[in-house]
């Protein structure tokens, strides 16, 4: 069964890879993304040229952001958790879980506030869905 979880994850690694370098070379407002497993292991993280943060700090950040972000919800009853937003002066983080090959990954994305929030989740959306696709 160990084996069969670091194939899967070896497998959306290497699918992953490729897609995320081209998603923050193509959009210049983007900061960082980051893809990991739920419990916070690095499947692949990539900066931009704008900044230097780590991939095993960002695992952990958004991995926890994902499940406190999801025990409110459920707490509040309000259905499905989409999306969690972290504003800050410069840039926003956007958290979305997703499913790459029936596997529950965790997608971040920094975002520079020079653009919008809702153009920075277009474009953070367009990310999930094409791992969902892979």
């Amino acid at each position: 069964m160990l084996n069969q979880s670091k194939t899967v994850f070896n497998g959306i690694k290497k699918l992953s890879i490729p897609l995320i370098n081209q998603f923050v070379e193509a959009n210049f407002e983007v900061i960082m993304a980051s893809v990991c497993t739920e419990d916070g292991f690095v499947i692949h993280h990539r900066n931009s040229e704008k900044c230097d943060l780590e991939g095993d700090k960002m695992a952990a950040i958004t991995s926890t952001l994902i499940s406190i972000a999801e025990a409110s919800v459920q707490s509040i009853a309000s259905g499905k958790l989409r999306v969690t937003i972290v504003e800050s002066d410069s840039a926003n983080l956007f958290v979305i879980r997703t499913l790459v090959h029936e596997t529950a990954i965790v997608l971040g994305v920094a975002v520079s506030r020079k653009i919008s929030i809702g153009q920075s989740l277009f474009i953070t959306n367009r990310l999930s869905n094409a791992l969902e696709s892979l």
